[in-house]
């Protein structure tokens, strides 16, 4: 690694993890605080892998980002910074070529796992502040933020942070190699989607559904012949039975305590206000939304409106709930087009990675979960605006599935 005899490891992957805790709503000066120490060590040199295009596309939108979204006041742009600066980070971290590919492809693991926990823990532990502020469960919509000091803040903003343990949500249950940590990883899990029905959210269902099917595709289909693939099928069937009979075995036994916990949160009060007010069944709770009215309303002031500045929001009074039409309304065309190719570019890359096959199955199951489910999240929520750390997360991932590709290509 750059640092390898001057920064211990340990002291980067700390930094990294409160970083991704988001310790005091302090992500950005965290991340810039990492970037300025590298350099440091670096003795001012900036390494970029030749021809990157993506980096530079970062740059250009940062810029552009600040510029246009000016208008609404100079701190609207500056959260763009972070975006290349946590790519460059993610291409540092996995800069040296004489390494062998065990150790670039374990420390790709670690940092990853490292960001999955930090985001996860920012959620649990803002799930234990309530329950001890409320001595119980906050049925409520609004939450709070034990490192924001308290303040409140969404079931919406609350839910984004278990945004990347979604995406880990099937490494964690077939790819944990150790008895305990696979016991705490299905707690954990337990505790996620706790949460979450306290929140009263749906997107962490989709999120963990639709990444778990693109996860097990390729553990199934990404082993290197077909008594991997027969091993493969039989370890996915067995856990799943045991996981079955657990979760069978303990609703039996807690049957009236689950219920009730269940019938105080704030998901099963939507559901119940939807069958009363909206005739909706289940289904049609899960799937129905208005955002998609919201959406086309955006999409059709597109023109009205092309260089940003909150014009849209100001007009229709709501969030597009979705990142690049967030980012159009804040700064206008040129950093939408800019952060769409980003956007495929960093796709690309990392499915160029996930179907390597000289690549660990680790790696691969961990990496497609993690962008499948930070990707959909892209079409629901404006991650730019409402959790930096996740967006800045991922592009350090994202630098680092990309340097890993070039030792390849």
């Amino acid at each position: 690694m750059l640092y390898e005899n001057r920064l211990p490891y340990k002291f980067i992957y700390l930094l990294l993890f409160l970083f991704s805790l988001n310790i005091f709503n302090q992500s950005s000066l965290i991340l810039a605080a990492v970037v300025m120490l590298v350099v440091l060590v670096d003795r001012g040199h900036l390494y970029i892998i030749s021809k990157d295009n993506t980096f530079f596309a970062l740059v250009l939108f940062s810029v552009t980002f600040f510029v246009f979204s000016a208008q609404s006041g100079l701190g609207a742009g500056i959260s763009a910074i972070g975006c290349p600066m946590a790519y460059y980070l993610g291409l540092r971290l996995q800069q040296e070529r004489e390494e062998n590919m065990g150790q670039s492809e374990g420390r790709l693991n670690r940092v990853t796992l490292i960001l999955v926990s930090g985001m996860t823990c920012h959620a649990i532990v803002n799930f234990i502040y309530e329950l001890v502020r409320f001595g119980g469960i906050n049925s409520g919509g609004i939450h709070y933020d034990l490192f924001s000091l308290g303040a409140q803040t969404s079931a919406t903003g609350a839910a984004t942070y278990l945004t990347l343990f979604a995406g880990g949500i099937f490494y964690i249950v077939m790819e944990t190699r150790k008895i305990w940590s696979r016991i705490v990883g299905v707690g954990l899990i337990i505790i996620a989607f706790a949460y979450d029905m306290v929140l009263g959210g749906r997107t962490f269902f989709a999120l963990a559904g639709l990444a778990t099917i693109a996860s097990m595709l390729v553990f199934l289909f990404g082993q290197e012949n077909a008594l991997e693939k027969l091993r493969a099928w039989k370890k996915i069937i067995f856990v799943s039975a045991v996981l079955v009979v657990c979760v069978v075995l303990i609703y039996i036994r807690y049957q009236q305590k689950i219920t009730k916990i269940f019938e105080s949160t704030y998901l099963f009060h939507r559901i119940s206000y939807a069958k009363v007010s909206e005739s909706q069944d289940l289904f049609s709770f899960f799937k129905s939304s208005n955002r998609g009215n919201v959406r086309n309303q955006y999409i059709n002031l597109m023109f009205d409106y092309p260089f940003g500045g909150r014009k849209i929001l100001g007009e229709i009074g709501l969030y597009a709930h979705e990142l690049w039409l967030d980012i159009f309304d804040s700064a206008g065309i040129v950093p939408f087009v800019l952060i769409w190719i980003i956007t495929l570019q960093i796709t690309f890359c990392n499915i160029r990675y996930i179907f390597n096959k000289e690549v660990s199955i680790e790696n691969r199951v961990l990496i497609v979960g993690i962008t499948t489910a930070v990707t959909v999240q892209f079409f629901f929520e404006p991650i730019l605006t409402g959790c930096r750390a996740l967006l800045f997360s991922y592009f350090l991932i994202c630098g680092m599935v990309k340097n890993q590709n070039a030792r390849f290509y």
